[in-house]
């Protein structure tokens, strides 16, 4: 029978939970370091198009939103592995990349060229490249997944309908289409996971508990 912890999880649960977050924090570690990447590459792109105090500006937000996120990692990586399963290292990571992202989805609408829909879709293309990589790095947590998703692309997408121009509108509609299919492959993606780590644990516990049977 497995033991069960004091928030009435099994041990196996428990163990799951625990690796789900790691891999949570491991998965993108790397990825934030892309994004902010991105965002140079953005700003040069923009800086004959675009006003550049706009660009400073939007790019100074998201560069302390990065450190705001940056310093949540170094935290984790630095907690023992008894303080990493306090459940605030999960919110404080999906509290700080949805705030991230969101500033993402916002920026690009506040600096995409006035009557440009070359950089208009650019910046489209970009945001859902995004979404879908965080489609894989958030694979432990859909909730993480989701608003991640929904941040980066709702305002594009809503930016996007009110122009209301034939153009416009199907661009609106591509996102909405790829939300839609996005909302059934993250559940099914991070079902996959959690299953196969609850049997990985689940036979790691039967198998310790097993070993402590036959001493």
């Amino acid at each position: 029978m497995n033991p069960v912890d004091p928030g009435g999880k099994t041990a196996a649960e428990s163990e799951t939970h625990a690796e789900q977050v790691a891999l949570l924090f491991e998965q993108s570690y790397h990825a934030l370091f892309t994004g902010l990447a991105i965002g140079l590459l953005l700003l040069v792109l923009l800086w004959q198009v675009q006003d550049h105090t706009v660009l400073v500006g939007w790019y100074a937000v998201i560069l302390v939103a990065g450190a705001v996120r940056l310093a949540v990692f170094q935290g984790y990586r630095r907690a023992s592995p008894e303080d990493r399963r306090w459940p605030g290292w999960e919110r404080r990571f999906v509290a700080s990349a949805t705030v991230y992202f969101l500033l993402w989805g916002l920026g690009a609408v506040y600096i995409t060229p006035a009557d440009s829909y070359l950089h208009a879709v650019i910046l489209m293309a970009i945001l859902v490249g995004m979404a879908a990589s965080a489609l894989a790095i958030f694979s432990a947590n859909r909730r993480a997944q989701l608003l991640s998703m929904f941040s980066l692309l709702c305002p594009m997408l809503v930016w996007f309908a009110l122009q209301g121009d034939a153009t416009s509108l199907l661009l609106a509609g591509g996102l909405t289409a790829f939300l839609v299919s996005v909302l059934r492959s993250s559940k099914v993606v991070v079902s996959a996971l959690q299953e196969n780590l609850q049997l990985k644990h689940s036979l790691l516990v039967a198998k310790s508990e097993a070993e402590a049977l036959a001493r």
